[in-house]
């Protein structure tokens, strides 16, 4: 470091990364105290007389699914699972009826 008319080369430097500081705070401040308006997209209008499209949940009609674990929504797994729980069911069986 060497001193420049009494003060630090550094300084300066630090004194410049503190205003950039500020103003990108200043900067981030503004943005969210005015954010930009979203853009609205207006869907389809009924015109008076016509009737309108039955949305998908509408078309589908589920009803009330009862919830099911990801097991039972892969059918090979949960035969493999199926399968498994048989064969220790039958492994018990085997050693009950031997005495």
């Amino acid at each position: 470091r060497q001193r420049v008319g009494g003060e630090m080369e550094d300084d300066d430097f630090y004194e410049q990364v503190k205003r950039a500081k500020v103003a990108k705070k200043e900067a981030k401040r503004k943005a969210q105290e005015a954010p930009e308006e979203m853009e609205y997209v207006q869907q389809e209008m009924v015109v008076d007389g016509e009737k309108r499209v039955a949305g998908n949940t509408i078309v589908k009609n589920r009803g009330l699914v009862p919830h099911r674990s990801r097991d039972k929504k892969n059918p090979r797994v949960k035969h493999r699972k199926k399968f498994e729980k048989a064969k220790i069911k039958e492994r018990t069986t085997f050693f009950g009826k031997q005495s």
